[in-house]
């Protein structure tokens, strides 16, 4: 019976402690973005799925794919649309890293061919 006693004094003691630091646990309503991939996502209406990968989806994915920290680059083309993710090292800064997506997509648009519309540059939550 005395072993008992023991164990329930230290499940109470440890239950208070636990208690007390309940408040000190870090809990956001909305959590920082911690994905590491970056989306770069264009438009070319009326164009087939062989000319984007061409013309645009190569030209991208070889401008991103000299960025340092880059893990695996991955693109898809498809009927006047085409995707490319850029996914990173856990220890690289997102947002450096899609602030430098971004300008690399600014200075290579107007390389691109006429009628495509502006890519557009985002995270992507998890990642990779």
């Amino acid at each position: 019976m005395k072993n008992a006693f023991s164990i329930n004094i230290i499940f109470l003691l440890l239950s208070i402690v636990g208690l007390v630091l309940i408040p000190r646990l870090p809990v956001q309503l909305y959590p920082h973005n911690t994905g590491n991939t970056v989306h770069v996502g264009y438009d070319w209406p009326g164009m087939g799925a062989d000319v984007v990968e061409k013309e645009v989806t190569s030209r991208v994915e070889g401008a991103l794919s000299s960025m340092r920290g880059i893990t695996w680059v991955e693109s898809e083309s498809f009927d006047a649309y085409g995707t490319v993710r850029v996914s990173f090292e856990k220890s690289v800064d997102m947002d450096a890293a899609r602030f430098e997506v971004s300008s690399i997509m600014r200075s290579l648009y107007p390389r691109l061919p006429e009628g495509l519309q502006r890519p557009r540059v985002s995270y992507t939550w998890g990642g990779g």
